[in-house]
């Protein structure tokens, strides 16, 4: 066995209960499993921010983060400087811009869910939560009047979403984004209702969207972080695409990642992007040799209202 010098070792201490959840997460780092890795994740989105504009803050959002009653979480998390670009599956922009549009969002109960019921009742379903679908086609309208009056021509998805926003209020993410100047990546415009509602518009030859736009915003902006020296973290929520298109900018700038938190329910073994460690994106150069990283294996709508109700309280 080593000796005991090998190490440099920390004793548990016990957490007692709170009524102060900063104090409470803080304390956290001191015990042990999940729990730590909730103390861990605090400290490190903490220096992220206490560095300002120092250091250029992604978001990504996968996963049903606003069906799931995270929205207002996200949208604080813009008004308090914490994130300065979002890269997000279209699935959730959509239900953003559904719930601006006077959309609703109905929790089910869960001792019974008759999906044919739901349907045939005129609702949509993600998990415990459905939507109407008429609100969908309100949706539809909705963008039709938002997108007639842009002018025509290519746009990469941050681009028109920026124009969207700019005609949205501040209680929606869209609206917050245009607001603060943080751009909305959607890498797989085309896998969302949204997408398919703004097809129409291309097929009329109204407007085009250009996906490699907003790869080369991405990876300009990775390579400038690197000419300046300057940092870049990221909280990463559900993986996917999103996950994986902040991570490749900075694999091809050469400018891995300085912070990484993820929060994450699935595991490595079963070979997603969703699941893979930090430390299997350090082979790719995607995150640094030094980086601050950790991984919180939970569901996000328990992990993300704690951490950031620690953060900006």
């Amino acid at each position: 066995m080593p000796s005991n010098d090998a190490f440099d070792y920390e004793e548990v201490i016990d957490i007692t209960p709170s009524r102060d959840i900063k104090n409470l997460v803080k304390s956290m780092e001191n015990i042990s499993f999940g729990g730590r890795k909730f103390g861990e994740a605090y400290y490190i989105l903490k220096e992220m921010l206490d560095q300002g504009a120092a250091c250029k803050k992604f978001l990504g959002l996968a996963g049903a983060i606003v069906p799931g009653g995270l929205r207002k979480i996200v949208i604080e998390l813009m008004r308090k400087g914490a994130v300065d670009v979002i890269v997000s599956t279209g699935a959730n922009i959509t239900h953003d811009l559904m719930l601006s549009m006077n959309g609703k969002q109905l929790r089910l109960p869960s001792s019974r869910i008759d999906d044919i019921e739901i349907r045939e009742k005129g609702y949509f379903r993600v998990h415990d939560v459905i939507s109407p679908i008429s609100d969908f086609e309100k949706l539809e309208r909705g963008l039709s009047r938002l997108v007639s009056p842009i002018e025509e021509g290519t746009y990469a998805s941050y681009e028109l979403l920026t124009k969207i926003g700019t005609e949205m209020n501040q209680d929606s993410i869209v609206g917050m984004a245009a607001s603060k100047n943080i751009p909305i990546i959607i890498p797989a415009l085309t896998d969302s209702i949204l997408g398919v509602q703004i097809w129409p518009f291309i097929q009329q030859g109204k407007i085009a969207i250009d996906p490699y736009r907003d790869l080369k915003f991405l990876v300009d902006m990775q390579f400038d972080l690197k000419s300046k020296g300057e940092k870049s973290g990221a909280l990463i929520l559900g993986g996917g695409v999103p996950k994986n298109f902040i991570f490749q900018s900075a694999s091809v700038a050469d400018k891995p990642l300085d912070y990484l938190v993820q929060i994450v329910a699935d595991q490595p073994e079963f070979g997603g992007s969703s699941g893979a460690t930090p430390d299997e994106a350090k082979s790719w150069g995607k995150i640094g040799e030094r980086a601050n990283t950790s991984t919180i294996n939970c569901d996000f709508t328990i992990a993300l209202p704690i951490l950031a109700s620690a953060l900006l309280t």
